[in-house]
């Protein structure tokens, strides 16, 4: 009796194993990524692709949750719609690549280079880009709630329609930003460097905050931050 019941427990246990999901990156995906540079929507959850040379690489709606691309080169690469939340991308460059409609909600991007980049529509909440260079990104319809920008580099940058609630950008330089329609409530703008920005109204200013070191445009003024 209890033999059969070890038998039945082993099969159960068996049976188990084959239903739980696999969330690790699948192999074949990662080396044809590596050879080819063509891996759109492949598995690449986990996957350890640091300092990777995927310069022009095609990810296009991939799976790259919780991967580690810290110092990768994706220079020109597409990863627009691809989900790449909670990615290590410290250092990595990723300028004139095309991240829109992605998922990058909690990425890390400190210290990315990341000039011209499209992020049309992207899901950046919560994310760091700390001392990023960001010159000429195009965030313009973005979710960046929660955003981390100290001291970036986002001169000329499009922050049009998007979504800036709570989203942090002291001492940040902002020159030339286009702020059009931006949603700016609790956006800390401290130190900041927005000399020559766009489409950035009293009424929008008025939602956000600074200190006496932000430099803003001529004929508008920010209450100071708590």
């Amino acid at each position: 009796m209890f033999g059969l019941i070890r038998i039945c427990a082993a099969v159960m246990a068996v049976a188990w194993a084959g239903m739980v999901p696999a969330f690790a990156a699948d192999d074949e995906d990662v080396k044809q990524l590596r050879e080819t540079g063509e891996c759109a929507s492949c598995d690449l959850n986990e996957a350890d692709l640091m300092n990777a040379d995927l310069q022009g690489a095609d990810l296009n709606k991939a799976n790259l949750r919780d991967a580690d691309l810290k110092g990768a080169n994706l220079t020109g690469s597409n990863l627009s719609r691809s989900n790449r939340s909670r990615n290590d991308l410290e250092k990595a460059d990723l300028s004139g690549a095309n991240l829109s409609r992605a998922m990058m909600s909690g990425v890390d991007l400190e210290k990315a280079v990341m000039k011209g980049a499209k992020l049309r529509r992207v899901d950046l909440r919560d994310g760091e880009l700390d001392k990023a260079m960001l010159d000429g990104a195009d965030f313009s319809e973005g979710d960046l709630r929660g955003t981390s920008f100290k001291r970036a580099e986002l001169k000329g940058s499009s922050f049009e329609s998007s979504k800036l609630h709570g989203t942090n950008f002291e001492r940040a330089n902002l020159q030339g930003a286009n702020f059009v329609e931006a949603i700016l409530k609790k956006t800390d703008f401290s130190g900041a460097n927005l000399t020559g920005a766009e489409e950035l109204t009293q009424a929008q200013l008025n939602e956000a905050c600074g200190n006496a070191e932000t430099v803003l445009p001529d004929g508008v003024t920010i209450p100071t931050c708590q």
